[in-house]
């Protein structure tokens, strides 16, 4: 497990303190529909957020599916910025919650993947999730039910699993605390403030900040 710069994770992820209340009965995975799981790692079975509301009839699985505005705005703002830079030839873009298959115990998903585009070109066209792994994983925030765990602890372990699988490098975009966290492959993990910039990929650099504002900016025009 790579090394995380905790300094900075204490002000990321600092939780407030709670009163010990006593836990509720877990709900048996046969009663739960197919629909509401997100991921599973390590034999691990992850639900949506929300899926309890689902469960008790709160909601609807369409209402708790989706991303918030802001969290697909991110997602399309990358992505946009990425197809200007990235060296089609050379790479491929894939998003909407892309599900890769790494093995039985293992179903993950990716807001986006960069791939070689020869990598993965013998699966685009698969009704199915990829099995090959990407050589970048972009996440915006946590979508699955941590209410067992932990928001970090949840982190830790799809980013630890996602780059013994071969990803170079995972990005989490936490957008309510507007920060990044970097993790790659055999180096500590840390965090950076939007208006930071960070390598993607080769020379890619984004500046989300930046890509914000000049967004903003399209809009005023």
């Amino acid at each position: 497990m790579q090394k995380i710069s905790y300094d900075l994770m204490t002000v990321a992820f600092k939780e407030k303190t709670a009163k010990v209340k006593k836990a509720e009965p877990a709900l048996k995975p046969k009663k739960i529909p197919e629909a509401l799981i997100y991921e599973i790692i390590e034999g691990e079975i992850f639900y949506r957020k929300g899926y309890k509301d689902v469960l008790e009839k709160r909601k609807k699985i369409e209402e708790i599916v989706g991303s918030s505005v802001f969290q697909s705005y991110l997602v399309a703002v990358i992505f946009k910025f990425l197809l200007r830079k990235i060296e089609e030839k050379k790479f491929t873009i894939l998003s909407s919650e892309l599900g890769n298959n790494l093995n039985l115990k293992n179903n993950l998903s990716h807001d986006l993947a960069i791939f070689y585009r020869k990598s993965i070109q013998a699966e685009l066209k698969e009704i199915k999730y990829a099995k090959t792994p990407p050589l970048v994983s972009i996440e915006v925030d946590v979508r699955a039910d941590v209410e067992n765990s932990s928001q970090m602890a949840y982190i830790q372990k799809k980013t630890n699993k996602l780059l013994e699988f071969g990803v170079q490098k995972v990005f989490w975009i936490l957008s309510q605390q507007r920060l990044i966290m970097v993790c790659e492959k055999g180096k500590d993990w840390f965090l950076i403030p939007f208006e930071k910039p960070f390598t993607v990929i080769e020379s890619i650099e984004i500046n989300l900040d930046q890509l914000l504002k000049e967004e903003e900016k399209l809009s005023e025009g």
